[in-house]
């Protein structure tokens, strides 16, 4: 595991002639990193404490490949850099990821980023794991039957969005998006009764703003309660609908990508108030720094409690990109 330090960046700089303690840990960083013998010309099996020429000649290498000043000199950057090459996001090679200070400040937030034997694939051949399922269900429906997730809503991130939203229902199902038969079609298939659910498709597939919050509302937990999902319920109509959301993932992504990056654009997706293209767009150039921050910042400024749960959800959708898992 390499242990990311944020403040690595505002280190001491270390040149050619330095010695001692901080030499040694920056030489045996190459070594462990399998660069030797001979790879950025470093063939030291042993650190010597001495900033020599072929440490010199290293630095420099990975600066290059990093596109930071290639001077040789491993100033605070640079060791930032070598201290992540080899984590999941070493793949990256692009530094700015580590000059964005959103990035660094939620990546200040992991304590250790785990050495990754992943390989990247096409976004077609990837699937999301149980555990990011279980995440995107806590983040939509806060965690279970209780929560306002079981009945049919209004969601709150419609404020951000002039009320485009329709009647939404479990984690994230909203019955303005699809149409009758569609609506009738998946709540029959997590165990609805049939005639409520032919009402419901009737009555709110395809509606949207103010009908759709007043329908909520009458028919919603504060109002009859029409519809009280169980948790299984829930859970049965995510793994109905997220292939739509991994289908536009795959439809959009045209770089190979780690499990966790998917499962990151999948859950965006899901629950963006923007398109995903600007995001994969900076992804298919390579640009890792600016599709993060396009993830992070897809929001309108607010003050609200609503923006500010947006607001961690894109920060989490980071993490999990970054290191394939969050805190909360």
């Amino acid at each position: 595991m390499a242990l990311y330090d944020p403040f690595i960046a505002y280190a001491a700089p270390l040149r050619r002639g330095d010695k001692g303690p901080r030499v040694s840990a920056l030489q045996d960083r190459f070594i462990a990193l399998g660069r030797q013998p001979g790879e950025f010309g470093f063939r030291l099996v042993q650190p010597t404490g001495v900033y020599d020429a072929q440490t010199e000649a290293a630095v420099t290498l990975l600066q290059r490949e990093w596109k930071l000043t290639p001077n040789g000199i491993a100033d605070g950057r640079t060791q930032q850099v070598l201290s992540l090459a080899g984590s999941p996001i070493g793949r990256f090679h692009d530094a700015g990821v580590l000059s964005n200070p959103d990035i660094l400040h939620i990546l200040s937030t992991l304590a250790y980023i785990g050495d990754s034997n992943e390989t990247p694939k096409p976004a077609s051949a990837q699937t999301i794991s149980y555990a990011a399922k279980a995440w995107m269900f806590f983040d939509e429906t806060g965690g279970g039957p209780a929560e306002v997730s079981s009945y049919l809503h209004f969601p709150g991130t419609a404020k951000l969005i002039g009320n485009s939203s329709g009647v939404t229902l479990g984690p994230g199902y909203d019955l303005g998006k699809h149409d009758r038969n569609n609506v009738e079609k998946m709540l029959n298939s997590i165990g609805v009764d049939p005639a409520i659910a032919a009402q419901v498709a009737r009555e709110a597939a395809e509606v949207t703003g103010q009908a759709a919050r007043d329908y909520a509302e009458k028919h919603g937990a504060h109002g009859d309660r029409l519809i009280h999902l169980k948790k299984e319920q829930q859970v049965a109509m995510q793994d109905i609908y997220l292939p739509t959301y991994v289908n536009y993932v795959c439809q959009y992504v045209s770089v190979p990508v780690f499990q966790r990056e998917f499962e990151a654009l999948v859950s965006f997706t899901a629950n963006a108030i923007s398109p995903i293209p600007p995001v994969t767009s900076a992804l298919n150039r390579g640009e890792i720094a600016l599709a993060l921050q396009k993830i992070i910042h897809r929001l309108p400024p607010s003050t609200s409690s609503i923006y500010k749960g947006m607001v961690n959800r894109r920060r989490r959708e980071v993490q999990w990109f970054l290191a394939g898992r969050y805190t909360v």
